[in-house]
Parts: C-alpha cells; structure tokens; sequence
C-alpha cells in the first residue's frame, strides 16, 4: 500500500519507540510505498539537519515511487474533475491519487475525505489499523467502508475518470 504522508509526519511525531505509530504497525503486515510526492513533502517540511536526518530514517523502509507521463496525464484530468466539483484538494493529492491508481494499490492517509473522492481508489484510514492488523480483513473492510462513505457524501454518483 502507499503511505502518505501525513502518516509519515505523525510517525515522526510520536515514534518514541514506546509508542507504536500506524507506520510502524502497518510496515509488518504489507510491502509499503511512498510517492516522490510524499518524499518531497517531507523534506520540504524538514526544517534542520536532525529533521531532515529523521525522514531520511523513516523513509528507509519503504520503497518510492516515482512518477510517470501516464500519471501526469490522469493527475491532470484528476486535478480538473475535482475544481469541477468546487473541491479544493491542492495539486499534489491528485498527484499521489494518480500515482495510486496507476500502480493499483491503495493508500493509507489521514486525508481520507480528499481521497475517496478519486473514483476507484482504495482508501484506507489510519483509523482501521490495529495491532494485530490482518491485511485481507483490512482491505475487505476498506472496501466496504469506501462504498458507504462514497454513497453517504454523493461520490459514487460520479462518474470515473
């Protein structure tokens, strides 16, 4: 799955080694990725050495990916679908979503609204992780919870992308 990166910032922020973080729950139980995106977003964020040495350490654990004409592309149509709506997302979540969609895996964020969204992306919050997360029961679940939350908030109405 892709992590995004407000997962990863609150990683950085409680990761004391007594606490386990959603990040550090989930790296166990599936093969983990970020986007350059989210690599970006990081270090732009990191604002002196020390910070900059802390992503640099979270981010060792998870693979990046990188991006893509055809992710520019559906990024773009992304980007236009949502101010068409009036949904003010910014520039980079279509990024990430495309960049999603393009690899087919789901994403695990704390900007779960914005996410779900993205017709036929798999939303997972960091809500549903637990300690002894079972990926099959996870993803099951996520797809379940997606289809209500589209239904209840009018996004499944939408036609894809």
């Amino acid at each position: 799955m892709v992590v995004d990166t407000g997962i990863v910032i609150r990683h950085l922020r409680t990761a004391t080694g007594k606490t386990a973080t959603t990040l550090s729950l989930i790296l166990g139980a599936a093969p983990c990725f970020v986007t350059y995106i989210t690599v970006y977003e990081l270090f732009f964020g990191a604002t002196d050495q020390a910070k900059r040495r802390d992503v640099h350490d979270a981010l060792l654990p998870l693979e990046i990916i990188g991006g893509s004409a055809r992710v520019a592309r559906r990024a773009g149509l992304l980007r236009r679908h949502f101010v068409q709506h009036g949904w003010d997302v910014g520039a980079m979540d279509p990024l990430v979503a495309a960049t999603c969609l393009e690899a087919a895996l789901p994403i695990l964020t704390t900007n779960v609204d914005h996410f779900l969204r993205v017709p036929g992306l798999l939303v997972l919050s960091p809500d549903q992780i637990a300690s002894d997360v079972d990926l099959a029961q996870l993803i099951a679940d996520a797809r379940r919870w997606n289809a209500d939350y589209r239904r209840r908030h009018g996004y499944d109405a939408i036609p894809r992308i």
